[in-house]
């Protein structure tokens, strides 16, 4: 996965064994970090931070491993929990939706 941000994250790439999804959100960021799940790992709790958009958030994986991704310091957060799949929850979906601004750049949705 990887997450491009600059004062909040702007889109969202997910890779699927050897094939990457296309790229969702918006065109902006200068920032990219990304977390990359070994074999049998998975998502199992995100706490997502927000303000007016979402701006960061922290994933913590099956083995223990936690990645910041965005913004790290926003004073509001929920914590999502993923779904029970075999047994133990994981992440198995990301959903969202784009608000249309008059900022330069920002794509509408479509």
């Amino acid at each position: 996965m990887i997450v491009i941000s600059g004062g909040w994250i702007d889109s969202i790439q997910v890779r699927y064994g050897d094939t990457w999804a296309p790229r969702r959100g918006g065109l902006g960021g200068g920032l990219k970090a990304s977390l990359v799940l070994s074999p049998g790992e998975s998502i199992v709790w995100v706490s997502i931070r927000y303000g007016l958009y979402v701006d960061g958030m922290t994933v913590r994986t099956s083995t223990g491993r936690q990645q910041i991704l965005g913004t790290e310091f926003v004073p509001s957060s929920a914590v999502a929990t993923p779904c029970i799949s075999f047994s133990q929850p994981r992440l198995l979906y990301i959903t969202g939706g784009v608000w249309v601004t008059n900022s330069p750049g920002r794509k509408s949705p479509g």
